[in-house]
């Protein structure tokens, strides 16, 4: 906010800039102590000139300082509020990070079930070669049998022998096409293995950084934290300091160093008071004597109003005073 010479004066006696009002105040006071004689005209003069100048320096010092004190609050809310929305922020991260963990962990309890699925098929795939193998050793046995029945049947009929032994070899055929598939599907099973550990890989990175960024989450948080702190202790410094800054320029009753300051600039005003009536009692007194002195005969008592009675009055105001 712009500060303006208005804001400070209205030039004029009766204007309400900063410096009008205060001086409106001073003015009163000094008047109301010359009225009652307790400042002469030279330390009135003096009196005044002092409490132009601090307070045309107080009034100015108000002015830049209050809009900064302001600004200086509304960042600090602000920052407040930004560090507020920051932390809502971390934590709903965390919530998604939680979650995406939980989400990780229940597929890689899938991929363990699947693992032993695969691994209980290798098993069957195992047992099927055992048995092909088994079956190719009975095929050959009999194979051997067919060659030595051949041998020692010499009378069979030569076309029967011939059909055996092409059923054999048809059966013989069969069951090394049988091995060659179950060769296949061991191959394939091999490479679901190989990929579904390729997998498992993978998830178990993707978990470990994910706890990484869960920690990054949790110490950044806790950063967020204590810059809060710091600001709300930058907030309670502000608010001392403003605290301080009012007492220099507006009037009640305040504690600390300023307000001794206060009681101390008061018994100071008291003692001028008490200073011009002694003055000014004096002033009446000498005049009196010299002029008596100088001419006796001439000169009254009643010349300068220095009555019995007019003596009675200086000397109860004198008593009024102390």
């Amino acid at each position: 906010m712009t500060i303006g010479i208005t804001d400070l004066t209205e030039g004029r006696v009766d204007g309400h800039g900063v410096y009008d009002d205060l001086m409106k105040i001073v003015s009163e006071h000094l008047q109301a102590e010359f009225k009652k004689n307790r400042i002469t005209g030279t330390d009135y003069a003096k009196v005044y000139v002092e409490s132009l100048q601090a307070v045309l320096a107080q009034s100015v010092n108000f002015l830049l300082q209050k809009d900064l004190i302001a600004a200086q609050i509304l960042k600090v809310e602000a920052d407040i509020l930004q560090t507020t929305a920051q932390t809502s922020l971390i934590g709903q991260q965390e919530v998604n990070v939680i979650a995406d963990t939980k989400n990780k962990g229940q597929q890689f309890l899938k991929l363990v079930e699947e693992t032993t699925l695969v691994t209980k098929q290798q098993a069957q795939v195992d047992q099927a070669i055992q048995l092909s193998i088994a079956q190719e050793g009975t095929a050959n046995a009999q194979t051997s049998l067919i060659g030595a029945q051949e041998l020692k049947l010499t009378t069979v009929d030569t076309d029967q022998v011939t059909a055996q032994t092409a059923n054999v070899a048809k059966d013989t055929l069969l069951k090394t096409g049988q091995i060659s598939k179950v060769a296949q599907e061991t191959l394939l099973t091999a490479e679901s293995i190989v990929t579904q550990e390729a997998q498992q890989g993978l998830i178990t990175a993707q978990t470990a950084n994910q706890g990484q960024q869960t920690t990054n989450l949790v110490t950044t948080e806790a950063n967020l934290v204590k810059t809060g702190l710091k600001t709300n202790a930058e907030v309670s410094l502000l608010d001392q300091r403003t605290v301080t800054e009012l007492a220099q320029t507006q009037t009640g009753t305040v504690s600390g160093v300023i307000g001794k300051e206060n009681e101390v600039r008061s018994a100071q005003i008291t003692g001028f008071e008490r200073k011009a009536i002694s003055d000014a009692a004096s002033v009446v007194a000498q005049g009196f004597s010299v002029a008596r002195v100088s001419d006796p005969d001439n000169v009254s008592t009643t010349d300068f109003g220095y009555t019995n009675s007019r003596n009675e009055a200086i000397m109860a105001k004198l008593q009024a005073g102390l």
